[in-house]
């Protein structure tokens, strides 16, 4: 005989039931070389919720919370006044217009030479203000440059934006530390040249998929896929 109060109960296991809470930071250079392509970056960052969900759902997942955080850089040495523009985590879709007014607000400009300040803005995207709440907790990064970065320490960084790594060793441990992000949950999509630092970040580092980028070419080959897929993957 059935018991069917237990039925009621426990309902049977579907793969619907798994859901997920995703945390996306993107890191996207500004400096005026990114020009041909920040349009495009633009427009992927505020697409990709929807796509997300959509692909998420063809594979009987779905995600409970989806939050977007948006670092854009530019180079300390150059002009500390327009190095970093920060927005902080919005939840999806109820945050919606806060995030496309912001990532539209954004323009391509400054810089001066390379390299830039992506080493400071890869270590603001790693002690962000992660959700820790879930075991289906994802944390990404996803990065986009088109040239090398300054070392840590040559310049120095606002007291506003809190501490930042001595060198390129220490932003490593930070990776490796579960204070700053889930050791389980992180993911880096580093779309950057085949240039130090990031080499030796693609090759040293845990959970990176590295896309080399042309140097100087404008992030030509920033694939919008590479990212969907690798997030859907990795939940």
């Amino acid at each position: 005989m059935k018991n069917t109060a237990l039925e009621q109960n426990c309902p049977p296991v579907t793969a619907t039931m798994f859901r997920y809470k995703v945390d996306v930071v993107f890191c996207i250079d500004v400096t005026g070389g990114m020009g041909p392509v920040l349009h495009m970056i633009q427009a992927n960052v505020l697409r990709l919720g929807d796509d997300l969900k959509e692909a998420l759902a063809q594979t009987g997942r779905n995600i409970d919370s989806l939050r977007i955080r948006v670092i854009a850089f530019r180079d300390f040495g150059d002009n500390p006044a327009t190095a970093l523009e920060l927005l902080d985590f919005v939840n999806l879709p109820d945050e919606e217009t806060r995030l496309s007014s912001f990532v539209r607000g954004l323009w391509a400009g400054g810089g001066g030479d390379a390299p830039d300040s992506g080493l400071e803005a890869l270590a603001l995207a790693i002690k962000s203000d992660w959700g820790r709440d879930d075991d289906r907790q994802r944390h990404i990064v996803v990065f986009c440059t088109d040239t090398s970065a300054h070392p840590l320490g040559r310049h120095s960084v606002p007291t506003e934006f809190g501490s930042v790594p001595v060198d390129l060793n220490e932003l490593t441990d930070w990776w490796r530390d579960e204070q700053f992000i889930s050791q389980k949950a992180k993911r880096l999509v580093l779309f950057a040249p085949d240039e130090e630092p990031w080499t030796s970040i693609a090759t040293d580092w845990e959970g990176v998929v590295y896309v080399p980028s042309q140097m100087h070419g404008g992030l030509a080959d920033c694939s919008y896929e590479v990212i969907l897929v690798m997030i859907k993957n990795s939940v």
